[in-house]
This record gives C-alpha cells, structure tokens and sequence, in this order.
C-alpha cells in the first residue's frame, strides 16, 4: 500500500468513522492503525498515550479490502 495514500485518505477515513470524541482521550489525535483479527484499533503514541489501545469496532475490509 502506498503510505501517501494510506496517511491522506485511509488513516482519516478510518478516524472519521471511529468518531474522534471516542477514541482521543483514551490514545490521542494521531494513532497508529493496525488490524487484529479483522477489527481496526488504534494505537495511542507518545509518552501520554503510549501503549494504549481503542477498539474501533470498523472491519478492516471495508477501508483495506482485506
């Protein structure tokens, strides 16, 4: 996947869907994305939100076809 792409398109999308009022104080503005088990989570950065994890609920097939 192109990573211009994924960080313009997709990675917005998806924090669009997930409804930034319910995953900002728990991991932050600026996740990481990742998939587990077909199920997008984000994943908190920095020393404030290091290591915290927010289950968006949004299948992985619907933003990557996989």
């Amino acid at each position: 996947m192109n990573a211009e792409i994924f960080h313009r398109t997709i990675k917005p999308g998806i924090l669009s869907a997930a409804g930034r009022t319910s995953f900002v104080k728990i991991v932050g503005k600026n996740p990481d994305v990742f998939v587990q088990n077909g199920t997008i989570i984000l994943k908190g950065t920095g020393s404030t939100f290091s290591n915290k994890i927010y289950n968006t609920g949004l299948n992985s097939v619907d933003f990557f076809g996989l």
